[in-house]
């Protein structure tokens, strides 16, 4: 699970409607932080777990189209959607 910026904002009607406008960017790649990862890849050869090359913590860069978006703020990507880990 990777926490990245907000990409949309709140506009509040005076009927008291909440509106989400995505805000226009021609940004294509995020930075995000891991907040949980799992347990890593099972190795059905070996018949154990290959932990993950990533930790909690870790800033990581992402496409802003990737994975599955959990809230505004949390996305759940798989490894192989990880573009690099910033250090």
């Amino acid at each position: 699970i990777v926490e990245v910026p907000e990409v949309s904002r709140e506009t509040v009607r005076e009927s008291g409607l909440v509106l989400l406008e995505a805000e226009p960017t021609k940004q294509k790649t995020v930075i995000g932080t891991i907040v949980s990862v799992g347990e890593g890849r099972w190795d059905e050869k070996n018949a154990v777990y290959v932990p993950l090359p990533v930790n909690v913590g870790d800033k990581i860069v992402l496409s802003l189209s990737t994975g599955v978006a959990l809230d505004g703020r949390h996305r759940m990507v798989r490894l192989d959607d990880i573009f690099a880990v910033v250090e």
